[in-house]
């Protein structure tokens, strides 16, 4: 909006100044009004009544003939009209167009003597070729010219008077053109440093989000996927390797500790290396619910060492039956060999057993598959 006022303002502006500048030269009115007669044949040149002040009471007379004794004579309009009666003459009405003069023509007889010679004129001027008189009326309306030549013939007359014009509008249009104009340029230069500050303003978000994102892309830390290492074993190395490897840090820190607490951690470290390989990296806490993994981790095969089988009522009641070395192990026995015949046995008839999902159910399945299905 402020952009199309400025620019509708700027030519507004720019016409009228244009307009002011055309009024005080090729418009200003003309201060003077002009008129010329050139009569041929021999007689006098006069004026009428009120024609020697047409506007104003200055006038400029200029009489010409070429190479020849010109006379002026101003007097009363009776007494001019009176010396010419009889006479060939011509009369100036007034002005009829630019620079043209009315005039009237009266046939007579050729003018003898001299004009000038009379003693009834106010003025009376002579000179050659040329005459130019700046003659101030004193008597509007009543004053009158007489115009010949030595020879007799009618010489070029011309009148011209200064007139006033009144106050010009050249200035003041011109200064109301500049006001506009400049008001129009303002608008402009205003809209301009806006929409610079606009497109710095835009420039300075698009860096910072930038900033952000660039922020966020260099502390963005992209987890491996559940049982993949960050670093890849060897083709021919045995996973074993690669999961110690993967403890590093912890096999150090314990042997630093004390050989009492190193020989309790061993156990801890085997177990916890052999669970890594159970699960393939993902061990029991990485099984989340939105895991693509879930399903693998829930319906793989389990160690039979680490299956419990329990009996359906007992599974009602809540209560585990847990192997242990009462019920496993025969009250007389004759000896290590025996025993460890009975215990071998006894665990190759569980493993061995269908288990029935109608009747039993693994304490993995119990525990882990539930409470997966419950939370995926």
């Amino acid at each position: 909006m402020r952009k199309a006022a400025g620019i509708g303002l700027s030519v507004v502006g720019l016409v009228v100044l244009i307009i002011g500048i055309l009024l005080g030269t090729v418009w200003r009115p003309s201060t003077e009004i002009s008129g010329e007669t050139r009569p041929s044949g021999d007689g006098y040149v006069i004026t009428a009544p009120g024609v020697m002040n047409l506007s104003g009471k200055t006038v400029h007379i200029r009489v010409a003939a070429d190479g020849e004794e010109v006379r002026l004579a101003t007097g009363y309009a009776d007494d001019v009209a009176a010396y010419t009666s009889g006479y060939a003459h011509q009369t100036i009405q007034g002005v009829s167009a630019v620079d043209k003069l009315k005039v009237s023509s009266e046939a007579g007889k050729a003018p003898t003597g001299n004009a000038n010679a009379s003693d009834m004129w106010l003025v009376t001027k002579t000179d050659t070729g040329q005459l130019d008189v700046d003659y101030n009326v004193t008597l509007p309306g009543e004053e009158a010219l007489i115009a010949s030549t030595k020879s007799g013939a009618m010489p070029t007359v011309t009148l011209t008077w200064q007139r006033s014009t009144g106050p010009s509008l050249a200035l003041p249009v011109s200064v109301v053109g500049i006001v506009v104009l400049l008001v129009g340029l303002l608008l402009l230069l205003l809209d301009a440093q806006a929409a610079a500050d606009s497109a710095r303003t835009i420039s300075a978000a698009r860096a910072r989000h930038r900033a952000r994102v660039d922020g966020a892309d260099a502390q963005t830390t992209v987890m491996p996927k559940v049982g993949q290492n960050t670093e890849a074993a060897p083709k021919d190395e045995p996973a074993e390797e690669t999961e110690e490897r993967a403890y590093s840090v912890e096999e150090n820190s314990d042997r630093a500790k004390p050989a009492d607490e190193a020989a309790d951690g061993a156990d801890s470290t085997v177990s916890r290396n052999r669970a890594v390989a159970m699960t393939a990296g993902g061990l029991g806490a990485e099984i989340l619910p939105a895991s693509s993994r879930s399903d693998d981790f829930r319906q793989r095969p389990l160690d039979p060492a680490a299956r419990l089988v329990i009996n359906e009522q007992e599974a009602a009641s809540g209560q585990a039956s847990e192997p242990n070395a009462a019920d496993t192990t025969p009250a007389d026995t004759d000896g290590p060999a025996e025993q460890a015949d009975v215990t071998d046995s006894a665990e190759r008839a569980a493993i061995d057993a269908p288990i029935k999902k109608s009747t039993h159910s693994s304490t993995w399945w119990k525990l882990w598959g539930k409470k997966g299905g419950e939370n995926a």
